[in-house]
């Protein structure tokens, strides 16, 4: 048996590993959305649950995405080269479940940065805003020149964030980071 014919060697892709454990982690604390969940918490959470204790409503919240955001970071540990919705779901579950919660996580991220997008501009840049006495600026900010405005500038960021590479991604996403753990500790 030639030497060829017993060890199976994958040729190279050229791929490098970029993201680490920390930079897959702060993604995954980014995408479930620590600082909206914290403020609709704030909003809703004394009129949902009159008398109860926010405190501890944030910390178990904190908890509980730390495992989800731990999770997604093992996983894409793990599988290094490729991952997401479709490779963990159809590795540990079945492929046709991997291929369902792919196509449904790109569908709901579509509607879901819509979403987004209209919630930088009113309530979170308006409230912004209206708390440093920029109130000219937060009607500015809900007038229709205003959410054009401000939406071309986050398509722009968008644009050149990713034009950039990941290197560039991971440094703005850690940024993103850094500010909403400071804003959520402020609150």
């Amino acid at each position: 048996m030639s030497q060829k014919e017993r060890i199976f060697l994958r040729e190279a892709t050229g791929l490098v590993r970029e993201a680490n454990w920390a930079d897959i982690l702060i993604f995954a604390a980014l995408n479930m959305s620590v600082g909206l969940s914290a403020w609709w918490l704030f909003l809703w959470g004394p009129y949902i649950a009159p008398g109860g204790n926010l405190y501890i409503g944030v910390l178990i919240t904190f908890v509980m995405m730390i495992f989800g955001g731990l999770s997604w970071a093992f996983l894409a540990t793990i599988v290094p080269r490729s991952g997401g919705e479709y490779v963990f779901n159809s590795r540990i579950l079945h492929p046709i479940l991997g291929l369902i919660s792919s196509w449904g996580w790109i569908i709901a991220n579509f509607a879901w940065m819509g979403t987004l997008t209209a919630y930088i501009f009113d309530p979170g840049l308006t409230t912004t805003f209206h708390l440093v006495g920029l109130s000219g600026a937060a009607e500015f900010v809900k007038s229709p020149v205003g959410l054009i405005v401000c939406g071309i500038i986050v398509m722009i960021i968008t644009v050149i964030v990713s034009i950039l590479g990941l290197k560039a991604f991971r440094i703005f996403q850690t940024i993103c980071f850094v500010i909403g753990v400071i804003m959520f500790l402020a609150i």
